[in-house]
């Protein structure tokens, strides 16, 4: 607040709203004014120390070396095309940080347009870490504002032999001067004593307690009330819902005693055991289901005609229940014959049939074949 004072030497003065933003290492002031009048404040909880922090994290390294980097290494601007790795790295630290701050920069200033009905136009920086290279440009293109930097050095009698240095965080030095120059004319609020000072009487502070104690012990007896009540009606329905679950277990396994369907706990445990056990079924079965699929393709391939005597690929194979269908190819029409014939003197096979059967591109004859698994060999 006490930048406010800033304002009254004459150091800025534009046109229409605009917002001073001090900048410092734990936390950002925010005041906005209409001409030299301050309209609005607020302080964000976000400053130098969260950058450094940042890039800590981002790299893993003491906080002292981060605060080095970022006084050293630390910008923001749009020129880092030609940057080493590093600079990079520590640019997008700082940018995760400054993008929270610019989003609560938008709150303030759409809270402040809200309530006063002016737009903000302009953003003024000061403080320790509005030295950070860039920051300017990135707030500018972040809020969509012009902005600029406060420079409260610029006096004709100003005597300092290098003030480039201090002129971020000359603002805060010379708003605290001008408090102390005419802190004999500023008047404080005090509420302990003087004209602003409370002067309620004991007794309607003692009544109000009361009143307050009767309220909290009616409110506490409503409560429980209300608990032993729900907690009633909650047991009375919990006992119904069991019985409704005994009665369905002792539908869906009848053979069962009714000491081991007694309480859910039991009901769970043996309907468990009957699902594991189904499981182990189903399992026996698909493995048994397998094993015979497997050995029909052992007997299909023991009954085709040995490769040295007809070559033959099989480009499709089906097998649905006891059925088999190929697709495949030979070297001429008297193999199809041969590996029909073949496949009706193994007996594992029956109806074999051959289907679609013509020359091919290149010199082979194509051919489809259908047979049935006999009875006596599907399990074989």
């Amino acid at each position: 607040m006490e930048l406010a004072n800033v304002m009254k030497l004459g150091v800025f003065q534009p046109e229409g709203a605009y917002a001073l933003l001090d900048v410092g290492h734990e936390k950002t002031n925010v005041l906005i004014f209409v001409g030299s009048e301050l309209q609005f404040a607020r302080t964000i909880m976000i400053g130098g120390k969260d950058l450094s922090q940042a890039i800590a994290d981002l790299l893993n390294i003491p906080f002292i070396e981060a605060e080095r980097m970022k006084i050293e290494l630390g910008q923001v601007g749009p020129d880092l095309e030609g940057a080493d790795q590093t600079t990079k790295t520590i640019s997008t630290a700082l940018k995760s940080i400054l993008s929270e701050l610019c989003l609560n920069l938008k709150q303030t200033f759409m809270a402040f347009q809200q309530t006063k009905g002016e737009l903000v136009q302009a953003l003024v920086l000061c403080g320790g870490t509005s030295r950070l290279a860039g920051i300017d440009h990135y707030l500018s293109t972040e809020l969509r504002k012009n902005v600029s930097f406060l420079d409260c050095l610029d006096f004709p009698f100003n005597q300092l032999a290098d003030s480039n240095w201090c002129r971020p965080i000359a603002a805060s030095a010379l708003a605290l001067a001008y408090r102390g120059v005419l802190g004999s004319g500023v008047r404080d609020i005090q509420f302990r004593r003087g004209e602003f000072a409370y002067k309620g009487e004991v007794k309607a502070i003692t009544g109000f307690t009361k009143q307050v104690a009767v309220l909290m012990v009616v409110t506490a007896l409503f409560m429980i009330g209300s608990f032993v009540t729900s907690y009633v009606s909650l047991k009375g329905r919990s006992k119904r819902q069991i019985t409704q679950i005994q009665t369905m277990a002792t539908q869906i396994l009848p053979d069962l005693p009714k000491k081991t369907l007694s309480n859910p706990s039991a009901i769970l445990s043996t309907l468990s055991g009957k699902v594991n056990e189904a499981e182990e079924k189903k399992k026996k079965i698909e493995e048994e289901a397998s094993l015979s699929v497997m050995e029909i393709l052992k007997q299909f391939s023991l009954a085709l005609p040995k490769r040295e005597q007809i070559q033959v690929d099989v480009d499709d194979l089906t097998i649905m229940e006891n059925r088999i269908r190929i697709q495949g190819k030979t070297v001429s029409f008297e193999g199809v014959d041969q590996i029909k014939a073949a496949l009706s003197q193994s007996k594992y096979f029956k109806n074999v049939a051959t289907d679609n059967v013509k020359k091919g591109f290149k010199d082979d004859v194509r051919f489809s074949l259908s047979l049935e698994v006999a009875e006596g060999g599907q399990g074989g």
